[in-house]
């Protein structure tokens, strides 16, 4: 894999597919524009860019669209923030905050666990260019 950045990483489906559960990202990256994430031919999650400020913030509203039990559940929200290391030059530091899930438990609950599986998926196939997991044991 070429030398790719965590922007590039979360904001290019056929990057998006190799870490996210096998999901690539749709999206124009413009504030007030629709993200979704899609399994082939299945819609998983969607939300709209509340802030964009390429290649250090990214600001979603998140909302589960096919996963039971989260039918009812207002979007959340998850804040991805990349800078590098003050001290150690050549090293990222990347943020993710999920919050604003006061009315979307279920949505809350499944992301806290399958949130550091992105993270640490997104991290191996920038340090490797390799998945975390094959597609046979991903979800």
């Amino acid at each position: 894999m070429n030398k790719c950045s965590y922007w590039d990483a979360i904001t290019d489906p056929e990057k998006t597919s190799k870490f996210w559960f096998n999901c690539a990202v749709r999206s124009t990256w413009e504030e007030e524009s629709s993200f979704e994430l899609w399994n082939q031919d299945e819609k998983k999650a969607e939300g709209i860019i509340l802030d964009i400020a390429p290649p250090h913030k990214l600001v979603l509203s998140f909302r589960f669209h096919s996963f039971p039990g989260t039918e009812k559940d207002t979007p959340s929200r998850i804040t991805w923030e990349i800078q590098e290391h003050e001290a150690i030059p050549g090293t990222t530091l990347v943020t993710v905050i999920h919050d604003e899930f006061a009315q979307a438990e279920n949505t809350a609950k499944i992301l806290e666990n399958g949130l550091p599986i992105v993270i640490s998926g997104l991290k191996t196939l920038l340090e490797t260019g390799e998945p975390l997991a094959s597609k046979e044991n991903s979800r």
